[in-house]
């Protein structure tokens, strides 16, 4: 006899004995004549006959109703949704059986549901224990020092806190015995914001991780960047044209078309032409348009006729480089900001400076892979990538700690602080503007770089 998965492992089904693991001889488990990578109804749910006998037999077992539900599955997927006698689905019980595994890998023993001293523990904690601990280990045992903040869903060390509050928490089965203790916290009713009321069923202060001191102490950053995506020719990072000559690359600022249905009042003040700024301002007046709204087609018609764009300036920063297409004649491009990295440098005289590391899909075509170029000489004091995590002191308006590279410019660099929510991400997520309370970005100058670099 062999043990074979229901819901094939290879298309996604658990290591559960309850759900999806049976005996089966070794024909019917064979990898080339028997059921193979299928479901019970893709092997034989073709035979009508054949698959209402197996149904009636699955029914007349005394299985679990969750591993009967798989058995008679008609469907190619994996039943995910479980029946209300499964507490606990498939994917939590499978993330189970990959701990498992990765505790007998390293010769630990195997985690259980039951406590025991000195022995890996698995345990179901419900969603509102960590905001439940909080509230009783917002301060220290003095009950004045700070120590874990209240939940604050735009600081990315929110899970760090969980963590280590759910590390505390003792196991279930004497979990509640610890919320025994009283003290004086901030009220949460509305009539009462900011003031201090008794709350009783606190756990226990002497528990309680020392998370300030954690903050205080840590050498290493708590937030993890994941997803850096390079630069690629699948991105657009570079404007072109190829009208203007392709030789002349000290040209103060480059020339595109817009079409008009695109212009807006602020975009309207690149316009080369004056008439034309001067007549789509006066339309944009008209019919009181605001920064970013575009005129209909209809009103466009009207003022410019047969007109369709118009030719404005822009100057995205960046480098201007010359490049030579296997299907076209020499280009000139405005690389747009799309770096790797920034190199500090000082020359021997003490002069500081900053030059941008192109991408290496720029660099192919540039004459130099820097931007300014380096001076020769120049000593490097440092090299920070895009999304480094790097470690400054307190300013004026920022605290000390991890500050995360989100922009490099020639002349400064930008950084936000590590536990601080990205805008892209808050608005992904639909966070409510009032709810955001990240750190402002900060930035950082040439005089600002050197102060850092110049300590020991």
């Amino acid at each position: 006899m062999q043990i074979d998965h229901i819901f094939p492992e290879s298309r996604g089904g658990p290591d559960l004995r309850d759900v999806n693991l049976v005996a089966a001889c070794s024909a019917c488990n064979d990898s080339k004549t028997g059921k193979r990578n299928q479901t019970p109804y893709e092997w034989f749910g073709a035979d009508a006959q054949r698959w209402a006998r197996f149904c009636k037999q699955v029914e007349s077992l005394p299985l679990p109703l969750r591993k009967k539900e798989v058995l008679l599955s008609e469907s190619a997927e994996f039943p995910d949704n479980p029946t209300s006698l499964a507490h606990v689905g498939a994917r939590p019980r499978q993330f189970v059986v990959t701990l498992r595994k990765l505790f007998a890998r390293y010769g630990v023993g195997e985690p259980t549901i039951f406590f025991k001293t000195g022995h890996p523990h698995v345990q179901r904690v419900e969603g509102g224990l960590t905001t439940r601990l909080r509230r009783s280990w917002l301060f220290k045992a003095d009950g004045q020092t700070a120590n874990f903040p209240a939940k604050n869903r735009t600081n990315l060390a929110n899970h760090a806190q969980d963590a280590s509050l759910l590390a505390a928490c003792p196991p279930h089965t004497w979990r509640d015995h610890i919320f025994c203790y009283g003290a004086h916290r901030p009220s949460n009713h509305p009539d009462k914001k900011g003031g201090m009321v008794w709350v009783d069923g606190l756990a226990l202060p002497e528990l309680a991780p020392d998370w300030t001191a954690f903050e205080q102490n840590r050498q290493k950053p708590i937030v993890r960047v994941l997803g850096r995506e390079r630069l690629s020719w699948k991105k657009s990072f570079a404007m072109e044209t190829f009208w203007q000559d392709p030789n002349d690359l000290k040209a103060g600022k480059l020339k595109k078309h817009k079409q008009l249905t695109a212009l807006t009042s602020d975009s309207a003040k690149a316009v080369i032409n004056e008439q034309h700024q001067d007549r789509f301002l006066k339309l944009a007046r008209e019919l009181g348009l605001k920064n970013k709204q575009v005129a209909t087609e209809e009103k466009l018609k009207a003022a410019f006729g047969g007109q369709r764009r118009v030719t404005v300036t822009s100057q995205p920063g960046g480098p201007v480089i010359q490049i030579k297409p296997k299907d076209g004649p020499l280009r000139k491009v405005w690389v747009q900001p799309g770096s790797e990295a920034v190199l500090i440098w000082q020359t021997a005289k003490g002069k500081m400076g900053l030059s941008v590391v192109l991408n290496p899909t720029i660099t192919g075509f540039a004459k130099a892979k820097f931007s300014p170029s380096v001076p020769s000489g120049a000593r490097t004091l440092g090299r920070w990538s895009r999304h480094q995590l790097v470690q400054l002191p307190a300013s004026a308006e920022h605290p000390a700690g991890f500050y995360r590279v989100t922009k490099i410019q020639e002349s400064q660099i930008t950084l936000l602080h590590e536990t601080s929510l990205p805008t892209e991400i808050a608005d992904r997520i639909g966070l409510p503007k009032e709810e955001r309370q990240s750190l402002e970005p900060r930035t950082l100058g040439k005089t600002e770089l050197a102060k850092i670099f110049a300590q020991p």
